[in-house]
């Protein structure tokens, strides 16, 4: 199980560190100066951002829920973890009702664009192994 979890958070790692490449990018082509600490914080952010939802995949592994629980309960619950660290630990949200407005809209539509992804990617492996099997 321990081995499962930290497999899990160094695939989560993976992920944090390109979107963290990503972000340094950005800010070298804007040619934005930006201070160590501020870069520091950016990168602990990306990093416990990615460890949450390296091991929050575990909620899709509980067996007795249905996939639209399983869903759900992982919507919430990342809802709630990003929003804290957002605006809690890492200050990258004010608390206006623009910014939290635009915030969660932003989580909301990328939030359902991975949601749609994996379904398709899912229906296309189930069709995949239903036709091997006829």
């Amino acid at each position: 199980m321990f081995g499962e979890i930290l497999h899990r958070s160094l695939i989560g790692l993976g992920f944090s560190s390109l979107i963290t490449f990503i972000s340094l990018t950005s800010f070298t082509v804007q040619d934005t100066d930006l201070a160590i600490f501020q870069l520091w914080l950016f990168m602990l952010g990306n990093m416990l951002l990615g460890i949450y939802f390296g091991v929050s995949t575990f909620i899709f592994n509980i067996e007795n829920w249905s996939p639209l629980k399983q869903f759900f309960v992982h919507f919430a619950l990342s809802l709630v973890v990003w929003f804290f660290i957002s605006i809690f630990i890492m200050g990258w949200i004010q608390l206006t009702a623009f910014s939290l407005l635009f915030s969660f809209s932003i989580f909301i539509g990328i939030y359902l664009l991975i949601a749609f992804i994996f379904t398709f990617y899912y229906k296309k492996i189930e069709t995949e192994l239903n036709d091997s099997v006829k």
